[in-house]
């Protein structure tokens, strides 16, 4: 899985697999920034909390994550 942060922006995430497996994978997803009320860390990654989410956040480990960008003023 790759995870590209843009803060204040948006947050992408591409599950693709990376090995030979066959198993199905879901496709791209854009996460808006708006719907991001919440990023803590937990252990040596973060916790994203989503306002919509059914579930409590996204859990990403430190290593997924491949590139954070701040937006310019």
């Amino acid at each position: 899985k790759k995870i590209i942060i843009r803060a204040l922006h948006s947050i992408e995430i591409d599950y693709k697999v990376t090995d030979e497996s066959d198993a199905p994978t879901p496709p791209p997803e854009r996460i808006d920034w708006a719907e991001v009320s919440e990023v803590r860390q937990h252990g040596s990654g973060w916790i994203i909390c989503l306002i919509k989410s059914p579930v409590t956040g996204i859990i990403v480990p430190a290593d997924a994550i491949v590139e954070v960008r701040r937006q310019q003023s």
